[in-house]
């Protein structure tokens, strides 16, 4: 079940690429803050929604990014 806020997402695609062998190294890690989740691209359905969230539905097709809160 998605927590406050959160939605929860069935993935149909995704993808490795070079920036998921960075965070896999550990001297990129050391750089950064943990936890790093891996698949930066991926595509796939939202299936269920938490019930403060008011943009999204069950049934949405979606994508991942990794700048979540770039808006341009």
């Amino acid at each position: 079940m998605p927590g406050a806020g959160q939605k929860l997402m069935r993935l149909y695609a995704a993808a490795l690429n070079r920036r998921d062998v960075y965070l896999l190294d550990e001297a990129t890690q050391a750089a950064g803050t943990a936890p790093f989740i891996p698949l930066s691209d991926g595509a796939g359905e939202l299936i269920e929604v938490d019930l403060s969230v008011a943009r999204w539905r069950p049934g949405d097709r979606v994508i991942t990014t990794f700048f979540p809160f770039w808006l341009n």
